[in-house]
């Protein structure tokens, strides 16, 4: 559940920083569309890491 929690956390926050960078720059979707793939790659090292220690 940890991990599971960690992904979503990564990815949630990551995609809300984009939507509102995009709001706030006014830059269309790319800081959302960056941020999200960013927040998966991210939360996906995360957890090879994770698994891998054990």
């Amino acid at each position: 559940m940890g991990v599971g929690f960690q992904m979503l956390a990564t990815i949630g926050l990551s995609t809300w920083l984009g939507i509102w960078l995009d709001g706030r720059f006014s830059s269309g979707p790319w800081g959302t569309v960056v941020l999200t793939l960013a927040g998966v790659f991210v939360a996906m090292y995360l957890v090879i890491r994770e698994v891998s220690d054990k």
